[in-house]
């Protein structure tokens, strides 16, 4: 039967854990971390949040409505707040039971469930070869999506070394903007092009270049790394537009949305010029603290 649970993640590695601590170490690691570093990239997500949730998206609002101000907290602080009862599963996903005399009725009367009798002296191949004709043999059966409030749209295949390396290079060149067109007083702007960007992020590593290798191999190299940073630039910026309307991870295209009024946009624009949006970064988490508050009780 289905129970209540609270530590059931499907986007965390073995889904469930024995404790919240576990539950956040393992989320850290996730798609859900990414997630939430993506719609901190969002400009247009900052501006809702200054908007107070006034926008012209109802996308984009119930995102906001769901996922908080982002901007002013790390991952791991977000996670304890909002970001656990936000992905967490309401209920165990189902699963094969062994009944016995004191749960047949209740079985029985689960419109969900159905009895059979299991040989044991046969093959497994046998076994799943015939229990998949019996279930598939029932019409209009309906799988179970899941009932937390925001979900994954797929769990198995995300490549999180991609997820990550298109958010850090997107905010690497999003820093190095900033500081072109807003520099400190004093401070020359760092200038690193493309390829640089690549070769200090990992972005692939066969390519970057060797001390006395040939000219033209050093050419090839350094257009492949640019190629490979513009791509994840490119996978960055569709991860966070899906991110704005509540949909992660994808890289598909999003339509241009009406979202704000005339007068909100000249003021978002008039902030943006002023140097008020500036990217975010990676979130830090501090472990140590985390954990002496853990077992202090401080959390959960």
């Amino acid at each position: 039967m289905n129970e209540k649970n609270t530590l059931f993640f499907k986007g965390i590695s073995g889904f469930t854990a024995r404790s919240h601590f576990e539950i956040l170490e393992r989320a850290a690691v996730s798609p859900y971390r990414w997630w939430f570093e993506a719609l901190r990239c969002s400009k247009d997500y900052w501006w809702v949040c200054k908007q107070k949730g006034k926008t012209l998206d109802p996308d984009l609002k119930q995102v906001w409505q769901a996922f908080g101000d982002v901007l002013s907290k790390d991952f791991a602080g977000w996670w304890i707040d909002t970001g656990f009862a936000l992905f967490q599963e309401q209920m165990t996903p189902p699963k094969i039971e062994r009944v016995d005399e004191m749960s047949l009725h209740e079985h029985l009367r689960n419109s969900e469930r159905m009895l059979l009798s299991i040989p044991t002296n046969i093959s497994e191949k046998t076994l799943k070869r015939q229990f998949l004709e019996l279930i598939r043999e029932i019409e209009d059966r309906k799988i179970r999506k899941g009932d937390a409030q925001f979900r994954l749209l797929k769990v198995k295949g995300i490549r999180m070394k991609v997820l990550e390396s298109a958010v850090r290079v997107w905010h690497m060149r999003s820093m190095l903007d900033y500081e072109m067109t807003h520099p400190s007083t004093g401070d020359k702007p760092i200038k690193m092009d493309l390829y640089d960007i690549g070769a200090e992020l990992g972005i692939s590593p066969l390519h970057k270049r060797r001390a006395g290798e040939p000219l033209k191999d050093r050419i090839l190299k350094e257009r492949v790394m640019r190629v490979a940073v513009i791509r994840m630039t490119n996978r960055a910026e569709a991860l966070i537009a899906n991110a704005e309307i509540g949909q992660f991870p994808s890289y598909e295209a999003v339509k241009s949305r009406k979202r704000w009024t005339n007068e909100q946009k000249k003021a978002m624009d008039k902030a943006v010029d002023e140097g008020k949006w500036s990217p975010p970064g990676i979130s830090e988490i501090n472990w140590n603290r985390l954990r002496q508050r853990y077992v202090r009780g401080a959390i959960w």
